[in-house]
């Protein structure tokens, strides 16, 4: 009789996991980040979640080892991803936050719509009315 396969820790599944989430995301950073800085994220994620499958495989010293190793690539991946102080970051946050993004009419996010309303389009171009004061 058959031992049943081991079941994956849970610290290898979210890192797995944080890898799925993260590879798109480091995709939509802007061009200038995104081959340096961007894969240097990606890199990162990558070691955290190979020296968690490693340590899953070894016994004594070389756990601990390896255990050490993702923890100091999880703390280096963490200080190169935005977080809520947007002063102390390399990229910033508008490509983790949906509602940063502009929406709606161009004439609104260009900050014209409370002077005018816009009254319809001719060959591409927004015809606006100026609204009374």
């Amino acid at each position: 009789m058959t031992a049943p396969p081991p079941s994956e820790p849970a610290a290898v599944i979210l890192a797995a996991d944080l890898l799925k989430w993260i590879i798109p995301k480091v995709g939509r950073f802007p061009r200038q980040v995104r081959y340096g800085l961007g894969s240097r994220i990606e890199a990162a994620h990558l070691d955290v979640l190979e020296s968690l499958v490693a340590a899953q495989y070894s016994r004594g010293s070389r756990r601990g080892e390896a255990l050490e190793f993702a923890n100091r690539r999880l703390q280096i991946a963490r200080h190169l991803l935005p977080d809520d102080d947007d002063s102390t970051t390399f990229v910033s946050r508008a490509p983790f936050d949906r509602n940063r993004r502009p929406s709606g009419d161009g004439a609104r996010r260009r900050g014209r719509a409370k002077e005018s309303t816009v009254v319809g389009r001719v060959n591409g171009e927004t015809l606006l009315r100026p609204n009374p004061s």
